[in-house]
């Protein structure tokens, strides 16, 4: 201790809560007001809707739309197989009597053009009267000059000849689909069970055994799987199920295109597409997310060639098509409807030595069976039938003009069957033949003249001058247009967009339109075929050797 400074006495701090008190002095407990608790309040929730609930049935309202699409009555016309616009049914025996088919026109509506229901104009010494060709032996002699050439080669249209006798033909609005079409028409005549009728766009045995494939295709898919295969037999016959309609509605190019998109559609409905999407779903999902759109667009472009761009054609294959794509979140939504988590799949490593395993034989076998199919379906459809009146198109004539019409006139070709031309020179002829003009074709601007002869009041001479009584030009042509009704063989003509000749064919020469689309499916099935009978190995890589027992496990 330093000196010089003080030394402080020590001290003791006491508190004043532990000091001594005197015992007169009583401790005074510090007491807290008790706040009464409060119970919390509860809110009601509010019910909210889940997206899975707003999902589903917009998911099901937008199927039913589609499905819908085709069948629309704007959607017009119809897939048909010989003339644009009409379907061709041919009957025989009790069928083709002439009360059979009137109860028949009457059955299916107006517009038919047959025999019994189609008009044609000749001059009757008032003025242009009509009838039906029935009725033409009855109104007009053979010998007389008012029946000219089309009205005798329009029978050509109505009669066809075949193996087992004479048909009937009936040309009937494609204001539906060939399968409505045919179920009423057996309401009429009864199904056609010893081939008394038969409509050209919807074979039955070809559709059966088109379906018979294609359901049959699906349940090959589904048994080619691993595992899950009652999951996977519902996805497969969903999918021939939505397919179904596209199928029955056209010829071979539909049928091939189904057996083509089916198996393309199948393994992304197996991959249990999440609602959420992130990296790694798009990758796992963009290979056949690829195969599937380049199958679809290929299909597109396909139909475009064989059947046309009408609307039908169209509606019909984007409808399919989108209810197959609303099908993809399906399981999802069902799963979180039910709250069941999804199943993770647990990493395993992949043997070097290839599974036993009967799924690759399924899909082989699948693959084999379809393109077994497309061969023998192609070849019912090459069938040989009667020859029937098949419309061609006019080399450079796209409109109902005057052009067309001298170009048709300078071929030089003689027409099998009545055609535009025919039809034009027939009502030229019919309206002039008072004035004594013969049966040729109209010239544009073309006049008719008559003699007459008038008197001169100031001379009192008699004066011979040319009077104009008929004028063929534009306002003439599109008169003619006009004055086709509906169900008569102009209407027919017009109906196909531009001027045709008609020449016989069989409708399987009809059918070769769409053979294009069915080598195309089978040169695709071929392929898949040959990757899956010859095997490559399971571990590929530039940097990976393998010794002597792995090399013995690759070849097995």
């Amino acid at each position: 201790m330093a000196r010089g400074r003080p030394v402080r006495p020590a001290t003791r701090t006491t508190h004043r809560s532990t000091a001594r008190r005197s015992p007169s002095t009583p401790v005074r407990r510090t007491t807290r007001p008790r706040v009464p608790r409060r119970a919390p309040v509860r809110v009601p929730a509010r019910p909210g809707l889940s997206p899975v609930a707003i999902l589903l049935p917009l998911i099901a309202l937008l199927a039913c739309l589609l499905l819908w699409l085709p069948s629309a009555p704007w959607v017009s016309p119809k897939s048909t197989l010989i003339w644009r616009g009409y379907q061709t049914l041919l009957v025989r025996g009790s069928a083709a009597q002439a009360e059979s088919l009137s109860a028949l026109a009457a059955r299916l509506g107006p517009g038919i053009v047959s025999e019994v229901t189609s008009p044609f104009e000749f001059w009757d010494f008032t003025g242009l009267s009509s009838a039906t060709y029935a009725d033409l032996n009855r109104r007009l002699d053979p010998l007389d000059p008012r029946r000219d050439r089309y009205i005798d080669g329009a029978a050509g249209y109505f009669r066809a000849a075949g193996a087992g006798g004479e048909w009937h033909i009936a040309y009937i609005p494609a204001v539906e689909t060939s399968l409505r079409l045919w179920l009423r028409i057996s309401g009429a005549l009864g199904l056609p069970v010893r081939g008394e009728w038969r409509l050209v766009e919807f074979d039955p045995l070809s559709k059966l055994l088109s379906l018979a494939a294609v359901f049959g295709l699906a349940v090959l898919l589904a048994l080619a799987q691993e595992e899950r295969r009652r999951t996977a037999l519902a996805f497969a016959l969903a999918g021939a199920l939505l397919w179904t309609p596209f199928l029955l509605s056209g010829g071979l190019a539909r049928f091939a295109l189904t057996l083509i998109l089916l198996p393309a559609w199948f393994p992304l409905m197996r991959a249990d597409i999440p609602l959420r999407w992130d990296d790694k779903v798009f990758t796992r999902l963009k290979r056949p997310l690829l195969i599937y759109g380049g199958a679809a667009g290929g299909a597109c472009a396909l139909i475009l060639i064989t059947s046309g761009a009408s609307g039908s054609n169209l509606a019909s294959f984007f409808s399919a098509l989108g209810v197959s794509i609303l099908m993809l979140p399906l399981p999802a939504v069902i799963r979180g409807a039910g709250r069941r988590n999804h199943r993770r799949t647990i990493f395993e490593p992949v043997p070097i030595v290839r599974p036993k395993s009967d799924a690759l034989h399924s899909r082989s076998l699948a693959f084999m069976c379809a393109a077994v199919s497309l061969v023998l379906i192609s070849l019912l459809c090459f069938v040989r039938g009667p020859a029937l009146p098949t419309p061609l198109p006019v080399a450079r004539a796209h409109s109902f003009s005057w052009g067309a019409v001298d170009r048709m006139n300078r071929a030089g070709r003689a027409p099998v069957l009545p055609d535009y031309l025919g039809l034009v020179t027939h009502v030229a002829f019919q309206e002039t033949i008072a004035f004594g003009r013969p049966w040729r074709p109209p010239q544009m601007d073309e006049r008719v003249y008559i003699r007459e002869f008038a008197l001169n009041p100031l001379t009192g001479a008699t004066v011979a001058r040319q009077k104009i009584v008929k004028v063929f030009d534009a306002t003439w042509l599109e008169s003619v247009r006009r004055r086709e009704m509906s169900g008569s063989l102009g209407a027919l003509f017009y109906a196909q967009g531009r001027p045709t000749i008609t020449v016989l064919r069989g409708p399987e020469r009809a059918a070769l339109r769409e053979l294009p689309a069915a080598l195309v499916v089978l040169a695709l099935f071929l392929a898949w075929l040959r990757r899956d009978l010859i095997r490559g190995p399971l571990i590929r890589g530039n940097l990976l050797r393998l010794n002597s027992s792995a090399r013995r496990n690759q070849a097995q």
